[in-house]
């Protein structure tokens, strides 16, 4: 057994011892101070007593395409809306050409007169000053033809063409942000390679470092996973803001949050804009597939079978668990089946029945447990 592994088992080991004399000083025996009730918690919540920290993240790709308005041209038209899907060459918005085409008319009729002026003076071509007179209006009228091919690009190239392929991220008609600097009008999110924006506080930023392994689960499904490597962290926190959410203990609401990326090894069955959970991965004994639940928490039958007391409904409910793989060196069950992250769950007792109340303890307050 490695150093990091047994490392591991002492921690968990006493978080466990921790969390039961917590339990047992803040709601007395199990079942509470009413042996008909039964204090439940969330297995996401439980595991994270003795599992790495988790952080929310949100797929993305790997490149964003920005369009910005070029300097003194004026918008006159978005073709598209955030979280539209584009391909390259689509048009995503167009800008007022009404006064280059006003130019070149304008350019035009002076053109006009300027050969006018010529078709006068040819029939003194011959007088030397009339010459040079006539090359003049030519030069003129040569000057005139490129301000026209001048205004003629900028109307040829009045819509702007996506680049890539992919999904409209932002959308910014005014093409400011909220400070007054420059903005994109359009962000387009490439298709193709996907990675993971996370976020982590500060407190916890020093958990994390380029190049770590890490373990990428669905939110929907807990036992959908894929694996990646950090690839870079930001040294600027976000915008605090933003209301994206991460998972893990301590530094509250007003901690700085600082993005960080992951590059993922394989991007199957993810999809852009899809919200994953990000936890570290210690990287022994291989990737664990599935869902890894403290063994603490799973009671055997006697004829091998597996059940968990959970919270449905206020009621206490013994739950038929399957169980794949054991984990001795770090106290988990590889659970296939009955559990998700989400359920509540009640640390096992004898006593327990059927039918009695149970009491979720992320409901309670603080100065309500110690009354109880």
């Amino acid at each position: 057994m490695t150093k990091k592994k047994k490392r591991i088992i002492v921690i968990a080991l006493i978080a466990l011892v921790i969390a039961a004399a917590a339990g047992w000083f803040l709601f007395g025996p199990s079942g509470g101070e009413d042996a008909g009730d039964v204090y439940v918690q969330k297995l996401s919540d439980i595991m994270g007593i003795v599992t790495a920290d988790r952080f929310s993240g949100v797929v993305e790709a790997q490149q964003t395409q920005d369009y910005k308005r070029a300097e003194g041209q004026t918008i006159s038209k978005i073709y598209v809306t955030q979280g539209q899907t584009v391909s390259a060459g689509d048009a995503l918005f167009e800008y007022d050409v009404t006064e280059a085409k006003n130019n070149v008319q304008m350019a035009n009729l002076e053109i006009e007169g300027l050969n006018q002026q010529i078709n006068a003076l040819s029939g003194s071509a011959s007088d030397p000053n009339i010459k040079i007179e006539i090359i003049q209006l030519q030069t003129e009228i040569e000057s005139k033809r490129m301000e026209i091919r001048g205004y003629q690009q900028q109307i040829d190239q009045s819509v702007v063409k996506s680049s890539v392929s992919g999904i409209v991220k932002a959308v910014n008609e005014s093409g400011y942000d909220n400070q007054g600097m420059e903005a994109p009008i359009v962000s387009v999110m490439e298709s193709g390679e996907y990675r993971i924006k996370c976020k982590i506080n500060e407190q916890q930023i020093s958990l994390i470092n380029v190049g770590d392994p890490v373990i990428v689960r669905s939110r929907v499904d807990e036992t959908k996973t894929w694996t990646g490597t950090v690839t870079k962290i930001e040294t600027e926190p976000a915008n605090s803001n933003s209301n994206e959410m991460y998972y893990g203990g301590g530094g509250g609401d007003t901690a700085s949050q600082y993005p960080f990326y992951v590059t993922l090894e394989s991007a199957e069955g993810l999809m852009l804009g899809q919200h994953v959970i990000v936890e570290p991965d210690s990287g022994e004994g291989g990737h664990k597939e599935g869902l890894w639940v403290d063994q603490s928490l799973i009671v055997m039958n006697d004829d091998g079978t597996y059940y968990a007391w959970v919270g449905e409904n206020g009621k206490l409910r013994k739950r038929t668990v399957e169980i794949g793989e054991t984990d001795d060196e770090t106290f988990t069950y590889q659970v296939l089946s009955g559990l998700t992250l989400n359920d509540l769950i009640a640390w096992p007792d004898e006593t327990y029945r059927e039918g009695m109340k149970v009491i979720d303890t992320a409901s309670m307050s603080f100065s309500e447990e110690m009354e109880g």
